[in-house]
Parts: structure tokens; C-alpha cells; sequence
């Protein structure tokens, strides 16, 4: 290469940059790296893919990665089924342009779809947008996105759903029979042809037991109680279309538990007393979960183990009602009841002193003595002393079962004593006259 032709390329060389001119020592400077031009990658997702006509808008959202500093137009095709402009609008409600910038220091906008009532193309449509290619970003997986525009929610198909029910054993009628403890395994097929299944509710008879949004649409139901049921489910999609599905009837068994009350056994027992209450408890297909005790409907005691026993404590008069209620792990109960009646026996009194026929001189003082027994040995409250209808004296102190008083100063005449004892029930009871004489 002449010299001429070499002073011609390094000037050339120097205009782009790509050489310099060596120092003075003769070493020639490393030549400048250019910096790699990023490109975003832009996608366009259906967010909101669902418009109702007159209603609720669909929309795309267009989303790019970094950088951020300077703004972004993207332009896109439309397709579908719809018509731009006829059918739908954007936003501010003219037509799509086909392009939308993304602005600076922001990573994603939107492309609202507004759908419109056009008489002349009824019925759900399509909106489908596509990224055109560009040499400003990188198109990534999500280059396409469609949004369904609803028409009329009355003309939205209802989903399907099916019911299948697992975990018992089939019978010869071809009805699976569970035993407790169990776990009825309920799973449903929901479709939809025009949308999304919202949710699937599960029901035994009337009742929702349980409900799942997502699926596999499936829900456990653990120990219900013994039973005949019909078990169906309930599809609704999004717009609150349902549809049931077919009946599948089931048996739940199981064994109740038992309860037996063993103490009191006596139907007639003495007011006053104490009364012990126990039972004995078998239990069935579940543990015992808890033995409680009622007298006259209120909760005596409760308990979680044996033994099962309480007492009853000073029994008023009256009748009485004792019920033992069972119940095990999977809430199933029995009852045993018991009946008596606390009986308070009236005391007998006796007037040991005067006796029938003494006689008396007129106003002398004469002992008057009764002796009283309980057959209940309930306490005896007091004991009042008669003379001829009249009350003469109470006394409420006694000396080994014996009452007594002074009538002073008594007249003259034919006098019929007795007396009447009171316990502290109130039974009362009066003893065998005296006739007794006070002469001059």
C-alpha cells in the first residue's frame, strides 16, 4: 500500500473512532468499545378478558422490561369477531388506532374494550390484538391476546357439572353405604363453553356442605352423621349461570352409643336425703366425648371419663327427674331418664305427759311432754301444745327427742290436750289427745 493510500484510511479510521494516534513513546491506545444497544421486550396479556355489552369494559395491557427513561409505541393488529368501531370502543370511546405508547418511566399501559349494543351483529364476540414486529423492542411469548365480549347475560350458556362420590363400599342396589368414621369424597366436572366456572357448591339434600373456586372442583366430607342422602353439585360461572348436576345417593351408618343409669334405683326415696347418680356409658363407633347429668333440666355435672357419678344433695320434696345424655366424637347422643319422687313422711308425736284421766288441782302447773320421731330423721322444726283447740305453747328445743313446756296456773275444768310436730320440710302431724281434769 502506498503512503498516500495509508494517510487515507487512518483518516478514515479516525472519523469513526475506531483509531487514534500513538503517544509520543510510539504505543498505540486501545481502540473504544461501542455500548450494546438493549431492546425491551414487550407483551400484550388479556387482564380483564371479559366485557359485558353496556355493562363492563375488557381490557390488554401492554408490558415492557427495561428501560424505562424514554417512552415506547407499540402498534398492533385487531382482529376477531367483533367489529372496531361497531361492536366495541376504546378508550374515551372512539375506535382503536392500532398503535399505544407506553409512557416514559413506565413499564406497562392499557388498551381498554368497550363493548357496544350493535343490532346488526348480535351475540358474543372476540377481540383479539396482536404486536406488530418492530427494530425498537423484542416481541416476547405473549405476542397475541383475545378478550370475549358478552352480548347478553341472559343468552350465556350455563355450565355442565357432574358428580362423582368415592371412599365407601357399594352395596347390591348400587348405593355406596358408608360406615363411621368415613370420609365421603365428593369431586365435580365443571365446564363452560362461553366463559369461567365461578365456583362449585357441594350439597347433601337441601344443605351446602362445602364449596371449592378453583379447579379440581372437589370437597371431603369427613363423618357426616348417619343418614340417607342425595348429593348433587352446583356449578355457577362467572355471570351467575348454574346448573345442578345428577343426584348420587349414599348411606351413612353407625353405632350410637348407650347409657344406662344404675343409680337411684328406688322410685320412692325420703325428702331431705342425699341421692347418688351414676351410669354406665358403651360407646359406639366413636370415642366418648362427654357423659352429662341433669336433675329437673338443670346441668348437674359433666364429664370427659368415668366413672360417671354425682349426688344430689338434700332432695327437696316433690318429683324428681334425672336424664344422663351420652355423646361421642361424631356428635351422636343417647339418653336414659329416671324418674322418683322424694317423699317426706310427716313425723309421729306422742304425749308422753299427763296421761288421760290425771287430775289436777286449779292453778297448779302441769308439765306437758311430748316425744316426737321422724321416719325420714329429718329434723323436727317445733312442736306445738293444744288445750281444747287452743294453742298453749311452741317449743322448738328438745332433750332426746322429747319436748316439753309448763302450763301454769291453770283453772278449773275437763281439758283435751295434744300436740302437732312440724319438720323441717313442713310435714306436720298431730298426736293422740289427753283428757285431763283440773278440779277445786
Amino acid at each position: 500500500m502506498s503512503k498516500a493510500n495509508r494517510v487515507v484510511l487512518l483518516a478514515s479510521l479516525l472519523s469513526f473512532g475506531w483509531c487514534t494516534v500513538a503517544d509520543e513513546g510510539g504505543t498505540p491506545p486501545t481502540p473504544p468499545i461501542p455500548e450494546p444497544v438493549v431492546k425491551p421486550i414487550v407483551e400484550i396479556l388479556a387482564t380483564d378478558p371479559t366485557g359485558l355489552t353496556d355493562a363492563s369494559t375488557a381490557a390488554f395491557t401492554v408490558v415492557r422490561t427495561g428501560p424505562f427513561d424514554a417512552a415506547l409505541e407499540l402498534k398492533y393488529t385487531i382482529a376477531g369477531t367483533a367489529k372496531n368501531g361497531d361492536d366495541y370502543v376504546g378508550a374515551g370511546g372512539n375506535p382503536l388506532t392500532g398503535a399505544v405508547e407506553i409512557p416514559a418511566g413506565f413499564a406497562a399501559t392499557d388498551i381498554v374494550i368497550a363493548p357496544k349494543v350493535n343490532p346488526a351483529n348480535r351475540g358474543n364476540k372476540t377481540v383479539v390484538l396482536s404486536i406488530e414486529a418492530n427494530d425498537n423492542y423484542v416481541i416476547g411469548r405473549h405476542a397475541k391476546a383475545t378478550v370475549r365480549l358478552i352480548d347478553d347475560v341472559y343468552n350465556d350458556n350455563a355450565p355442565k357439572v357432574s358428580l362423582t362420590v368415592s371412599g365407601g363400599t357399594v352395596g347390591a342396589d348400587g348405593v355406596q353405604v358408608f360406615e363411621l368414621p368415613a370420609t365421603v369424597k365428593l369431586v365435580a366436572e365443571a365446564t363452560d363453553t362461553d366463559d369461567t366456572v365461578a365456583k362449585v357448591s357441594f350439597y347433601a339434600d337441601d344443605h351446602c356442605i362445602g364449596a371449592d373456586t378453583e379447579a379440581p372442583f372437589e370437597f371431603d366430607w369427613v363423618n357426616p352423621r348417619p343418614g340417607t342422602y342425595d348429593l348433587f353439585a352446583r356449578a355457577v360461572d362467572q355471570f351467575g349461570k348454574s346448573t345442578l348436576s345428577s343426584a348420587v345417593k349414599i348411606v351413612v351408618k353407625a353405632t350410637f352409643p348407650s347409657v344406662k343409669i344404675t343409680s337411684p334405683t328406688e322410685t320412692s326415696v325420703p325428702a331431705g336425703s342425699d341421692v347418688k347418680v351414676a351410669a354406665e356409658v358403651t360407646a359406639g363407633s366413636g370415642a366418648i366425648a362427654k357423659v352429662e347429668f341433669y336433675a329437673d333440666n338443670k346441668l348437674l355435672k359433666e364429664f370427659t371419663e368415668g366413672p360417671y357419678e354425682a349426688t344430689l344433695v338434700n332432695v327437696r320434696e316433690g318429683v324428681h327427674k334425672i336424664r344422663v345424655r351420652v355423646t361421642d366424637q361424631f356428635g351422636l347422643s343417647a339418653t336414659a331418664t329416671f324418674v322418683f319422687k322424694a317423699v317426706n313422711r310427716p313425723p309421729v308425736v306422742v304425749i308422753t305427759s299427763p296421761k288421760t284421766r290425771d287430775t289436777f288441782k286449779a292453778g297448779s302447773a302441769i308439765e306437758l311432754v311430748a316425744e316426737v320421731t321422724d321416719p325420714d330423721d329429718n329434723a323436727i322444726d317445733h312442736v306445738t301444745f293444744y288445750a281444747n283447740g287452743r294453742a298453749i305453747a311452741t317449743v322448738k328445743e328438745s332433750q332426746d327427742s322429747k319436748f316439753t313446756c309448763k302450763w301454769e296456773n291453770v283453772p278449773r275444768g275437763m281439758y283435751l290436750i295434744y300436740a302437732s310436730a312440724t319438720d323441717e320440710f313442713g310435714a306436720r302431724a298431730l298426736s293422740k289427745p289427753v283428757s285431763i281434769t283440773v278440779t277445786r
